[in-house]
């Protein structure tokens, strides 16, 4: 499941992995090209975000938004309690 994907709202590509935790994928954070950063909780992905919005990447709101109902729902680990 994506949060965001790459497209006119969004710089970043960013999913729930099926195996567990979550990733950034093709992570422009990281100065490697098409580079996944693999993340464990979702607490952790949306500090990611946050990071990439500080490095002026366009994050949409709704990502952040669904991370936080998600936290807020399952807990900081998220699925994985």
């Amino acid at each position: 499941m994506s949060y965001c994907r790459l497209g006119p709202d969004s710089d970043v590509y960013a999913i729930r992995h099926v195996d567990g935790g979550y990733r950034c994928c093709g992570c422009s954070l990281t100065g490697l090209y098409n580079y996944t950063v693999h993340i464990a909780t979702p607490t952790e992905l949306l500090l990611h975000l946050q990071a990439h919005r500080a490095a002026g990447d366009m994050v949409p709101r709704y990502a952040m938004d669904r991370l936080r109902d998600e936290i807020r729902e399952y807990g900081r680990a998220g699925w994985a309690e």
